[in-house]
């Protein structure tokens, strides 16, 4: 034989076998036509394949597993020149270390039916290879049976021009590592039945570099623990469901990398998963029809994450469920017959998509109804809608608005005239026409309409406008609008302010924004200092001279909070009017305000009664100022919230004893607030014996020595990454290793660590603090569409000097809670210390403990809202980094009881004072008798002033 041919036969052989194996024997599939049994040694130019033999499925006959068969690495059916078929009827084990590669440079049929059981050590390729005309080409008939890997399971794979087509009408595919439904070639898969699954955390691919992946789920299951990704550079992912279930156990990410390009089409069935996204890593290209079945997202739906994402989403049937929505510039949901809803009281921001197109009904905006139902808020179209006048304004009037009020709305399509009524009585608004004398108030050609009667103060109005075409016919019966006029004005809460610059712009004065004083004021991180060396004065003027006598404003009260280094000063506050005259009211107690106030934030109601002083014009009034004097003081006070209100209020120095809410009267309301604590005593409270792992979901220990990885006790898959490497290796808590935090390192939990998070949550955590310049986190959790939970420890050396703040914060969209204790810095400065939080959705009960005590409850009942990331010494952005040693990190998915929170602070037992103390009203350490009795003393003696 001459050396060419010799050359030539290695080099065919290289072409077909791939790299070089080390097999016992390479046995070819001879047979031709059908029927040949694997099992006989007659198909095989080598016998039948063993379990250490290569199988070679090759040629044009049809080779059958029938009872079973084996070897360590299968090619086929499909190598090379001829097209095979492979029949599968039992089991089938490929236990090597190549696993299986079908339409090997070759093209080839697969079928599957019931009874066979097929697992394919370590991956299974599904077309492969490209060699002139030999093009991996695979055919699959799936009826029943079974195929598993450990590994990877790849479709279309090494060309654009390999392709898979699989029908799938029964059994299961499954695989322990990502599963790609077209890598570079075209895959088509038709499910009608079956099931395709993969565990937690391992994905499903679909158009992963080039080519084109379709999957059509018209019955089955298809359950990916991990998540969705479509469309990946330059490839197109098209999802089918017309029936059966499609779900992710993480995320939907459709239009998953740049220049991706993915579609979903949804016709019924159900398509699920805990996030959605479009265009997240990349500008991509995205469409999603529904005119049938169920989209449900838990968290957030993501819409064109990245700029230049394209997403056009058309309900024109089924249903879209979301437990929060984001829309970005080029996004668009336009909704036919289809519903969207969005969980919770999301009717602000819907409202905002909708006035910026980026949601319409019938491919106009004003043809979308918007209505939250009490668990959701729900959006449909109309497409008669456009005919009536829309987006009404305003929806709530100020106290400053009640005189000359101005209406105003959206126009319906044709109408060139408007008919307004307006009311108290809802009902007689909807009845009301022409003819009904107070409630109809005329026809407008303008599309608004200024009242002349002067609204009462915390009342409700219903309005409607009937729109009138150019032959005065009624277009269309207008839908009647609610209005109410508030009870209050809040004058500032600082929260929207960015920089010193821009606060100073309306507040003038020696002022500066600080976000560093988080501590519990009705949830707002912002307030202004106002810095003063013997004075100070910073002063608010309003628009134009506000009525404070029409608006019927009784009060103004405000919250102040003092730098523990100042000395004494006089706080204060004016009306100034439209003339210049100043009317002043200073802080009860003299310096108190600047000297005693740095413990807490303080209330200082004020009676606008008292700035009376017959000169000061009360009709107009043209700025509020606050200030400080005194002969020799210096220092800054801090003042949040200052709000105007129509209530009578009170003095501090005037309560009497048992008016535990502050009212100004001594009533029932002070009773029940009595008998909700009574009983309550200072006790001793034990350890619990042991603390079970129950509902513990991650835990670091955080001994992991080097490296940019915590490893999770709980999981040690669900790894937590490191921004920079920022172990220690003792110093410890308990003297092994420790997070050593520099202000710098971020340690970001994974998604699959905290996904079951809802109803409870209790964070375990060994702290050393050094001394900081401000507000740091423990740990950040945002949430959708709220920040869902934080934990603050701050050292404010340069204001609060001498004191330390640890916070707590859930949030929902109707309402906050916030807890928050100041301690002593000298305390826990440079020492460890044990930190407990914990919230209970079912009881409303929030907590913070330290080393055992409860030192701060809040009790309202809203649910734990999403979490849509979870950070640990730091925020996400990096800007409020803990500086100290954070050791054993834990997170549990229940409330801990403080018998248990004790023993994890290896503390025997506490000494628990009552919570909260102003129930205890003699200060005795007990709620009972003694204080009933002095409530008693003072019962219904109101000493409310006019």
């Amino acid at each position: 034989m001459s050396s060419k041919k010799l050359i030539n036969g290695f080099l065919l052989l290289v072409l077909f076998t791939g790299a070089a194996s080390c097999f016992a024997v390479r046995t070819n599939f001879i047979g031709t036509g059908t029927d040949h049994l694997w099992g006989d040694p007659a198909s095989w130019s080598a016998g039948v394949p063993t379990a250490d033999d290569e199988a070679s499925v090759e040629g044009s006959g049809t080779c059958i597993v029938d009872p079973n068969g084996l070897c360590a690495y299968l090619v086929g059916p499909g190598r090379g020149a001829g097209h095979t078929t492979l029949t599968v009827r039992g089991p089938l084990d490929v236990s090597g270390t190549s696993g299986w590669r079908a339409a090997y440079f070759g093209e080839g049929t697969l079928n599957v039916e019931p009874g066979a059981v097929i697992n394919v050590t370590p991956r299974i390729y599904f077309a492969t290879g490209i060699s002139g005309s030999l093009i991996g080409k695979l055919n699959v008939n799936m009826s029943g049976g079974s195929i598993y890997t450990p590994g990877y399971f790849q479709f279309a794979g090494d060309g654009a021009a390999t392709s898979v087509n699989m029908d799938m009408s029964g059994g299961s595919i499954s695989a322990g590592n990502h599963i790609y439904l077209g890598t570079k070639g075209d895959c088509t898969v038709n499910m009608t039945g079956g099931q395709m699954t993969t565990p937690v955390g391992i994905h499903l691919y679909m158009g992963f570099t080039t080519g084109t992946s379709e999957l059509t789920v018209d019955g089955g299951v298809v359950n990916i623990g991990g998540s969705l990704r479509m469309g990946d550079t330059g490839a197109a992912a098209i999802l089918n469901v017309d029936s059966g279930s499609f779900s992710v156990g993480n995320e939907l990410l459709i239009g998953h990398h740049v220049n991706g390009n993915a579609t979903v089409n949804i016709s019924g069935g159900t398509v699920s998963g805990i996030l959605a996204s479009t265009g997240k890593y990349g500008a991509s290209n995205n469409v999603i029809n529904m005119s049938g079945g169920e989209f449900n997202v838990t968290n957030t739906f993501a819409v064109n994450v990245t700029a230049d994402t394209s997403t056009q989403i058309n309900l024109d049937g089924g249903v879209m469920t979301l437990g929060g929505l984001t829309i970005g510039n080029g996004g668009l949901i336009d909704i036919e017959q289809g519903v969207l809803k969005v969980a919770g009281n999301a009717t602000v921001a819907v409202q905002t998509y909708i006035a910026a197109g980026k949601i319409t009904g019938y491919g106009d905006v004003r043809n979308v109804m918007v209505n939250y139902d009490g668990t959701h808020t729900v959006v449909i179209a109309d497409p008669t809608l456009m005919l009536y006048a829309n987006t009404p304004s305003p929806s709530s009037v100020g106290l400053f608005e009640l005189s000359g009020l101005s209406l105003s709305w959206t126009a319906g399509e044709g109408a060139v005239k408007h008919q307004v009524y307006f009311g108290d009585d809802q009902q007689l608004v909807a009845d009301a026409d022409t003819s009904t004398s107070g409630i109809y108030k005329g026809e407008v050609t303008d599309a608004s309409y200024t009242l002349e009667q002067i609204l009462q103060p915390a009342s409700a109005y219903y309005w409607r406008v009937d729109e009138i075409d150019g032959s005065d016919q009624v277009i269309s019966t207008g839908y009647v609008w609610t209005l109410a006029t508030e009870d209050y004005f809040v004058l500032d809460d600082f929260e929207g302010y960015a920089s010193d610059s821009e606060l100073q712009l309306v507040w003038d004065g020696d002022v500066t924004l600080d976000d560093d004083y988080i501590i519990g004021v009705y949830n707002t991180p912002k307030s202004m200092s106002i810095a003063y060396n013997t004075a100070s004065e910073t002063v608010f003027e309003f628009d134009s001279p506000k009525d404070f006598v029409v608006a019927d404003v009784k009060s103004m009260t405000l919250y102040i909070h003092a730098d523990k280094n100042n000395t004494p000063g006089q706080f204060y506050a004016k009306l100034i009017d439209h003339t210049g005259y100043e009317s002043r009211i200073d802080v009860p107690n003299s310096d108190s305000a600047t000297v005693d106030y740095w413990r807490s934030w303080t209330f200082w109601p004020i009676r606008i009664s008292d700035f009376d002083d017959e000169t000061l014009d009360l009709n107009n009034i043209a700025k509020i100022a606050f200030g400080i004097d005194g002969s020799a003081g210096s220092g800054s006070v801090n003042i949040d919230l200052i709000t105007l209100w129509l209530q009578k209020s009170f003095d501090f120095a005037s309560l009497q004893s048992g008016d535990l809410d502050l009212s100004g009267v001594v009533d029932l309301y002070d009773f029940t607030m009595l008998a909700a604590d009574w009983g309550l005593v200072e006790e001793t409270i034990d350890a619990a014996a042991e603390v079970s792992d129950d509902g513990l979901v991650f835990y670091y220990k955080f001994d992991d020595g080097s490296g940019y990885w915590a490893t999770d006790e709980i999981d040690g898959n669900d790894r937590a990454p490191l921004n920079t490497p920022a172990f220690v290796t003792s110093g410890g808590y308990d003297d092994s290793g420790a997070l050593s935090c520099d202000g710098s390192v971020i340690v970001t939990v994974p998604s699959s660590s905290y996904s079951s998070l809802s109803e409870a949550i209790t964070i375990s955590v060994w702290l050393k603090p050094e001394s900081m310049p401000g507000l740091t986190r423990i740990f950040d959790a945002p949430g959708t569409p709220y920040y869902s939970a934080w934990a603050s420890l701050a050292w404010k050396s340069n204001a609060i000097a001498g004191a330390s703040l640890f916070q707590t914060s859930y949030t929902s969209a109707s309402e906050s809670e916030n807890t928050t204790r100041f301690f002593n810095i000298p305390a826990y400065d440079s020492q460890w210390l044990h930190c407990a939080l914990v919230k209970d959705s079912a009881s409303g009960f929030q907590g913070i403990y330290i080393d055992g005590e409860l030192i701060a409850k809040t009790e309202v009942e809203h649910p734990l809202n999403p979490m849509t990331g979870f950070v640990i010494a730091n925020t996400a952005a990096g800007n409020r980094g803990f500086i100290g040693l954070i050791d054993e990190f834990c997170c549990y998915a229940r409330a801990l009881s403080q018998a248990e929170i004790i023993a994890l602070s290896e503390q025997a037992s506490v000494e628990q004072p009552i919570l909260p103390t102003v129930s205890d009203i003699n200060e005795d350490g007990t709620v009972g008798i003694d204080d009933f009795t002095i409530m008693t003393e003072n019962w219904l003696d109101t000493i409310l002033w006019p």
